[in-house]
C-alpha cells in the first residue's frame, strides 16, 4: 500500500468502507430474494446453536478489531516518519474494517440461513461499529497527530 498523502489514505479507506456496505446490500438482497427459510434441515436446537456461535464470534471479532486498532494507533503515534505512519495506519484501519465487515456480512448470512431474530441485534451492533469506524480526514489526521508537531 503506497500512500503518500493524507487524502489518498482517506480515499482508500473510504473505498474499503463503502465496499463493505455495498457487499452488505448485495448479500441482503440475495438472501431476501432467495428466501433460505428451509435451507437448513436441522432441529431448532441446532439452529439456535449456530446463532449462538455466530453471536459469540461476532462479539469476539468486533472487540478484537477495535482493541487491536487502538493498540496499533497508540504504537503508530510515536513513529516520526509520516509515510511509515500512514502506511501502518492504513493497514491497521483496513484490517479493522474487514473484521467488522465480516461480522456484519456473516450476520446477514446467518440470519437468512437460520431466521433467528437474535442475530439481528449483532448485525445492528456491527453496522453501528462500522459507522463509528468511518474514516475521515480530520479523524485520520487526529489519530496520526499530523500537523501537531
Amino acid at each position: 500500500m503506497n500512500i503518500f498523502t493524507l487524502t489518498e489514505l482517506v480515499k482508500r479507506l473510504n473505498m474499503v468502507y463503502y465496499l463493505i456496505y455495498c457487499l452488505t446490500i448485495v448479500v441482503t438482497a440475495f438472501g431476501f430474494f432467495l428466501d433460505f427459510h428451509n435451507f437448513i434441515a436441522a432441529s431448532s436446537a441446532d439452529i439456535n446453536f449456530i446463532a449462538i456461535v455466530y453471536i459469540i464470534l461476532s462479539i469476539v471479532f468486533m472487540g478484537f478489531a477495535l482493541l487491536w486498532f487502538e493498540f496499533m494507533r497508540r504504537k503508530i503515534k510515536i513513529i516520526r516518519n509520516e509515510k511509515q505512519k500512514m502506511k501502518l495506519y492504513g493497514s491497521a484501519a483496513v484490517i479493522r474494517l474487514y473484521l467488522i465487515g465480516l461480522a456484519l456480512v456473516g450476520g446477514i448470512v446467518i440470519f437468512y440461513l437460520t431466521k433467528n431474530i437474535n442475530t439481528l441485534y449483532c448485525i445492528a451492533v456491527a453496522a453501528i461499529a462500522l459507522i463509528y469506524c468511518k474514516p475521515g480526514e480530520n479523524k485520520v489526521s487526529k489519530d496520526l497527530q499530523i500537523g501537531e508537531d
